[in-house]
């Protein structure tokens, strides 16, 4: 490993219900070797951003992740 620990920045759209046991969320993550306290740092850092779109669903009265897919996200999806 290039560095040693790993620092994420999140940021997690509303929640949105698409039915009594299901929902959908899109979410953001910034990966970096160094620690990340705002969006706004991100212009000077260097880090792997990721948008995840996930389905979620009730099972045995717990929300469970029931599909989900990723893309590589820019700067602005942050800042937004």
């Amino acid at each position: 490993m290039a560095h040693q620990s790993i620092h994420l920045l999140t940021q997690v759209n509303p929640i949105e219900l698409t039915g009594e046991e299901r929902a959908r969320v899109t979410l953001f993550v910034a990966v970096a070797g160094e620690p990340v306290d705002a969006a706004s740092q991100l212009l000077s850092l260097r880090a792997d951003l990721i948008r995840l779109e996930l389905e979620l669903v009730v099972e045995e009265g717990e929300w469970r992740v029931l599909s989900g897919a990723w893309r590589r996200a820019e700067t602005r999806d942050f800042l937004e």
